[in-house]
């Protein structure tokens, strides 16, 4: 009896010692699991912190997200609003140009007929200038003929005059002057240049008066055989006389 309780006592006391070794590794292995829990249970709820303030943050920028979308929604507006405008004042600027463009045309138009009544004004103006100028150089022409006359008929009357106040003396009959004499006119100044060609081989002296003129009378000039003498400055109408002792006087118009 003793014997079995001493053989049972060791297998007691093992069983007693086996089975605190398992609640000690069963409570080491749950302290351990517990901790475990704990910290991925503080993980868990420092990640779910942060989750939320992460989802508040994120509300936040939804909300300043729905606030900035409905500012561009009214800029949006705005902007349609103000393109609205802005194509109805193009709208109305593109009928003004076009209406501008009308009078612009017309004025055009009108102007290119007042240039074309102008011109034809102008040309008719012209036509007649010309022809007055024409007209006024007759005009002139035939004055210098008229005082040429004049002159001419003066000299006549005053040599009458002097041979009815003088007796007549006896005719002498002498040959004529051998010179030819013609008259050359300048387009520019209107004056004449008279000019005498000697047709004997021999020297002729001549004195030349010129009625009318401011130059000296008498002019005494030798026109050799053959040569041309020129004298100038002469107006339409004046009268010249060529005397030679040894010919008859050659009284010139000019003309």
């Amino acid at each position: 009896m003793h014997r079995a309780e001493w053989s049972m006592r060791p297998r007691m006391t093992f069983g007693v010692t086996a089975v605190a070794l398992l609640f000690a590794i069963a409570a080491i292995v749950l302290g351990t699991k517990y901790r475990q829990e704990s910290a991925l249970l503080a993980d868990a709820n420092a990640e779910l912190n942060q989750s939320k303030s992460e989802a508040a943050h994120a509300r936040a920028e939804l909300d300043g997200a729905r606030s900035s979308l409905a500012g561009l929604q009214r800029q949006l507006d705005a902007a349609r609003v103000q393109q609205a405008d802005l194509r109805s004042e193009l709208a109305g600027a593109a009928s003004q140009r076009s209406d501008l463009q009308a009078r612009l045309d017309k004025a055009q138009a009108a102007l290119r007929s007042q240039q074309d009544h102008e011109s034809a004004l102008a040309a008719r103006l012209q036509a007649r200038l010309d022809r007055a100028a024409l007209q006024s150089a007759d005009l002139r022409r035939e004055l210098a003929q008229a005082k040429g006359r004049a002159a001419e008929l003066q000299s006549r009357l005053q040599s009458a005059e002097a041979r009815a106040a003088s007796p007549p003396a006896p005719a002498i009959m002498l040959p004529v002057m051998p010179v030819e004499a013609s008259f050359a006119s300048s387009f520019f100044s209107g004056r004449y240049t008279l000019r005498l060609t000697n047709l004997n081989p021999g020297p002729l002296p001549v004195t030349i008066t010129v009625n009318g003129s401011d130059k000296p009378p008498g002019r005494s000039a030798v026109i050799k055989g053959g040569d041309t003498l020129d004298v100038g400055g002469l107006s339409a109408g004046q009268s010249v006389v060529v005397r030679n002792g040894d010919f008859a006087p050659l009284a010139l118009t000019v003309k």
